[in-house]
């Protein structure tokens, strides 16, 4: 455990943080590092993608969550000052630019139109943050709750709706810069594109979205963001969101109701745009008192996915 805490500790959080002289940190403009040395930096391939700008921050943010999950897998003992302690951990400078918590990264994650959107179906900027530090703490709508109740509850909310809401965030705004101009590689179109990447490809519960067809999309994304080409870069964002969309309502219609809230929140104030009065009857259907109905939620999963423009049978068959 003290072991797992060290490597938290020196290898925690690091979203993004703002450009240069900003006075607040923003996830959308992050301080290039630049050092060949350090993982994620411009020109270093992930995979079967090569992001042209530095992602060291991205990488960080995915190797802290994944280390916090694991520090719940056991819910029969849960250090819960060690979770905070790790949540809200100072993480290890990056080439001397000190990037934020996990717990900031939770707290900045709605930004642009879209973040808005969270903010109005939630009620604050920071609810991810909050509600994170209220099931650590055992307090607000956890203080009745059992450590096992709380553990899974923040694992969800770690795994799978905190990065959904990210790589929605980063897609919007990679079309959105692009339309605007900003093609700046280091800060700008390019960067969300390869921010996107990461975060796909560091969450598990979004590998079912990273299609060939995903794949293709975020490449043409980070190109139309360096080229100035803003219809391919709504198309590649069109792709992106659909193919989240898509993962999203397949596990809340196979999923169990703990899991399936999570992927409900990261993706519900799409879909309340898409149906306003399915959406709200399908979080009522997944409330902590309503009797289970998996023949209605699957009902409401199907409507949703036609209003998505995806195929309700095929998305009913992948759950």
């Amino acid at each position: 455990m003290l072991f797992a805490a060290s490597l938290l500790l020196v290898a925690a959080a690091c979203g993004e943080v703002a450009r240069p002289g900003a006075p607040v940190p923003s996830p959308t403009e992050p301080v290039v590092v630049n050092a060949e040395g350090v993982p994620g930096a411009a020109g270093q391939p992930l995979g079967p993608y090569t992001p042209g700008s530095d992602v060291s921050f991205e990488l960080r943010t995915n190797a802290a969550t994944e280390q916090l999950v694991g520090l719940l897998a056991d819910s029969t003992f849960v250090d819960w000052d060690l979770i905070r302690e790790s949540f809200e951990a100072a993480p290890a400078p990056v080439a001397g630019a000190d990037p934020p918590s996990l717990s900031a990264v939770a707290g900045s994650a709605a930004t642009g139109p879209l973040g808005a959107a969270y903010v109005e179906r939630f009620g604050s900027a920071d609810w991810l943050q909050a509600r994170a530090l209220a099931a650590i703490l055992g307090t607000d709508e956890f203080a009745a709750s059992s450590d096992r109740d709380r553990a899974a509850e923040l694992s969800n909310l770690l795994a799978i709706e905190l990065p959904l809401v990210r790589a929605l965030v980063a897609a919007e705004a990679g079309e959105r810069l692009t339309a605007a101009g900003d093609l700046d590689r280091r800060f700008g179109a390019p960067h969300e594109w390869d921010r996107l990447w990461v975060i796909f490809q560091g969450a598990a519960p979004l590998v079912a979205a990273l299609t060939e067809e995903t794949l293709g999309a975020i490449q043409s994304g980070a190109a139309a963001g360096a080229s100035g080409d803003a219809e391919a870069a709504r198309n590649a964002h069109d792709v992106v969101r659909v193919a989240l969309l898509r993962i999203a309502l397949a596990e809340i219609a196979r999923s169990e109701a703990a899991r399936a809230n999570a992927f409900l929140a990261g993706v519900e104030p799409l879909l309340a745009q898409l149906d306003p009065g399915a959406t709200r009857d399908l979080a009522a259907l997944l409330g902590p008192d309503a009797a289970p109905d998996p023949e209605a939620i699957k009902r409401l999963v199907g409507q949703l996915a036609e209003r998505a423009g995806l195929e309700a049978s095929f998305v009913l068959a992948a759950s």
